[in-house]
């Protein structure tokens, strides 16, 4: 799996690439972590633009990290998605739990 990573003014955009599914969730939950333990990321958003697939694995990680960073004071958003994947946010109520925006500069806008 493959990130770009940038900063902004709060914190740090990331943006991964590809599938976020059992085989990769891995490589996902190291990068996030490295970012949160390592680099000192309190307030993070996920642009998934380039994401094609998520599977239960990938959503339990975005759940994890929303959970240490609410717990450190931070933020955490998601932006940019395609309807597919959007959908199964929908379906599994992660929509009501993990703050999702349209676009970046919303995101931007929304990150406490």
């Amino acid at each position: 799996m493959e990130f770009e990573q940038t900063s902004f003014e709060k914190g740090t955009i990331l943006k991964p690439k590809g599938r976020i599914d059992t085989v990769s969730s891995r490589a996902f939950e190291e990068k996030l972590s490295s970012l949160l333990d390592t680099e000192g990321c309190t307030h993070l958003i996920i642009s998934l633009e380039h994401v094609d697939y998520i599977s239960s694995a990938g959503l339990r990680i975005f759940l994890m990290i929303g959970k240490k960073l609410k717990s450190a004071g931070g933020g955490f958003v998601l932006c940019c998605m395609a309807e597919r994947i959007l959908d199964v946010f929908r379906m599994s109520g992660f929509d009501k739990i993990i703050l999702i925006s349209t676009t970046l500069e919303e995101a931007q806008k929304a990150i406490a």
